[in-house]
């Protein structure tokens, strides 16, 4: 159905590291680290849209196409910096993609993988042949400073990729849990206008729907565990990754982690795995994409590495 043919993601030269939280909250180094992986995040003074863009020209340079060539452009993102127009409509005005037709969408930290199965379905209808998703956030501008249990956890960012229409997808899936909702909130307009969240109640989820991921994708893809080369989930904390690789015998070594340079990135944390692994990558290699987050949502992408 796709292959990527570009990838890129946005640079932001400031990191904060756990030791500077000590001027917000009572925490250190220790405590963060032990408890999630997290050595470091990156906090940015530029938009959602501006990082948005910046790792959409990357991928569109790297692709070797021209802008104009894009026919459909998705932002996966929680932290727009406007109702409207779309992040994704500012991202087709910056980049000159003047055919593109384009949307935002939210499923919090599951974000970038609808929008990639999304773009999928429009490619596998020859509606598109080339189709640019990104993952971006400005989580810095939405979180409580003051809440130790939420702030420290959350980094800004973004990647992209630009996908082309191919055999390279294997299989895909999103499901959503609105009944349990209340576990991981952000609101608007005045309304709990900061990430809320229940620890305990997202880590006992997001263990759970890990293995279900991985389970279904070997079982819709028709192919065994050990077929499958790497796993890149969403970057929310270690130990739910290192619980989940126990679990299911898989060595850690598979799993993708920069979660201790970037932090919890949730819409971007995906693509920006993706990006930094990608040197690793070589042609024919099974990669298992695997989101989680409010909604609550989850789901899996299950790509085959094309060079």
């Amino acid at each position: 159905m796709s292959k990527i043919i570009g990838i890129g993601k946005a640079n932001i030269s400031t990191t904060m590291s756990n030791e500077e939280w000590g001027a917000y909250v009572q925490t250190d180094d220790t405590w963060i680290r032990t408890r999630t992986g997290i050595e470091s995040r990156h906090i940015s003074e530029r938009s959602t849209t501006a990082l948005a863009v910046e790792a959409a020209r990357v991928a569109v340079e790297q692709s070797g196409l021209s802008a104009e060539q894009i026919g459909l452009i998705i932002v996966a993102t929680i932290s727009a910096d406007q109702m409207m127009p779309s992040t994704a409509a500012s991202v087709q005005a910056a980049i000159g993609a003047t055919d593109a037709m384009t949307f935002d969408l939210n499923a919090a930290c599951t974000g970038f993988i609808a929008a990639f199965n999304t773009a999928q379905q429009f490619l596998a209808n020859d509606v598109y042949e080339y189709a640019l998703v990104i993952g971006a956030e400005q989580l810095s501008s939405v979180i409580d400073w003051s809440d130790r249990n939420t702030c420290v956890l959350f980094g800004d960012g973004a990647g992209a990729v630009l996908i082309q229409r191919s055999l390279c997808f294997l299989a895909g899936e999103v499901f959503t849990r609105g009944d349990e909702m209340g576990v991981l909130t952000l609101g608007a307009k005045g309304k709990n206008p900061y990430i809320q969240m229940n620890g305990k109640e997202v880590f006992k989820f997001a263990t759970s729907v890990l293995t279900s991921c991985i389970e279904r994708a070997i079982m819709r893809a028709k192919i065994t565990e050990e077929a499958i080369d790497w796993i890149i989930p969403h970057q929310a904390n270690k130990r739910i990754i290192e619980y989940v690789a126990k679990k299911q015998k898989i060595p850690i070594e598979k799993f993708v982690l920069n979660l201790n340079r970037y932090g919890n990135t949730s819409a971007a944390s995906i693509p920006l795995a993706l990006v930094d692994a990608a040197p690793n990558f070589k042609s024919g290699d099974k990669i298992l994409l695997i989101g989680f987050g409010g909604g609550l949502t989850w789901g899996y992408s299950l790509i085959e590495w094309s060079e």
